[in-house]
């Protein structure tokens, strides 16, 4: 993290929990994390929610990582509503699957799988599926890896702005697709956007 960067840390059981308001100092942030227990049930939908809606009031770029193996267990809400919280929120999501990815299909979780990637692509985002590591030293490694490549991707991202007609301000989403001449390039983007109603 550099010195104008902030983060938070919501936790993930029967009920999400802000563990960690917004803060620049890193020592924090890990020390927090390594206090976090496992237990309970998981309302995935619900923390999304409430990381969107935390998310809302703070300038600058937002973004929400995470680390879950993409099951829902808990939570009053649906994946759509949670996508859409985190569409109005403006905010893109990187998500690394927890639990790791193993070589049979058979054993795959598929449904955890498909939440993560809606969520990483509905917002230009990406999902990380790193494979299953006996070694914890090598695991940490390649986690490492992987968090610096999200690191790089947000900092080298572009702003495209437009503005849409009078006609389109009545809050509900808007789907846009944008696309690059050159080819050999990957565009990731938003799917669209809920455009505000005029007052």
């Amino acid at each position: 993290m550099r010195p104008v960067d902030q983060a938070a840390i919501i936790s993930v059981s029967n009920e999400p929990k802000l563990e960690l308001e917004f803060t620049s100092d890193v020592n924090r942030l890990v020390d927090t994390l390594a206090h976090l227990q496992p237990g309970g049930a998981t309302a995935l939908y619900n923390a999304m929610i409430e990381a969107a809606k935390y998310l809302r009031s703070t300038p600058g770029r937002r973004v929400i990582m995470m680390l879950s193996d993409g099951t829902d267990t808990a939570s009053g809400s649906s994946l759509a509503q949670a996508l859409a919280e985190i569409q109005k929120a403006d905010a893109v999501v990187y998500a690394i699957h927890s639990a790791g990815v193993p070589q049979s299909v058979n054993v795959q979780d598929l449904a955890g799988e498909f939440v993560l990637k809606a969520a990483t692509d509905d917002t230009g985002g990406r999902a990380f599926f790193p494979p299953i590591f006996e070694d914890q030293k090598k695991e940490a490694q390649h986690l490492d890896q992987l968090y610096r490549r999200i690191t790089s991707d947000v900092r080298a991202q572009y702003v495209l702005t437009y503005y849409a007609s009078g006609e389109g301000r009545d809050g509900r989403f808007k789907a846009i697709k944008v696309m690059v001449r050159r080819p050999g390039l990957q565009v990731r983007s938003r799917r669209g956007y809920y455009s505000a109603k005029p007052n």
